[in-house]
């Protein structure tokens, strides 16, 4: 597993960066209610693709 620096060394930061852009504030409202399996974040959004969501 590659490490990702950020300047301020925050996680979100981090995460937001590797994450696509459009897809940020779709995966992060249904992670708000807690953790998720990979299979249930698939179904809960269809049309995000399995490349974005391993991402």
């Amino acid at each position: 597993m590659r490490k990702l620096n950020s300047k301020s060394g925050c996680a979100v930061e981090v995460t937001l960066s590797v994450m696509g852009g459009t897809w940020k504030p779709i995966i992060l409202f249904h992670l708000l209610r807690g953790r998720m399996r990979f299979s249930d974040l698939g179904r809960a959004i269809p049309s995000v693709t399995q490349r974005m969501l391993t991402l």
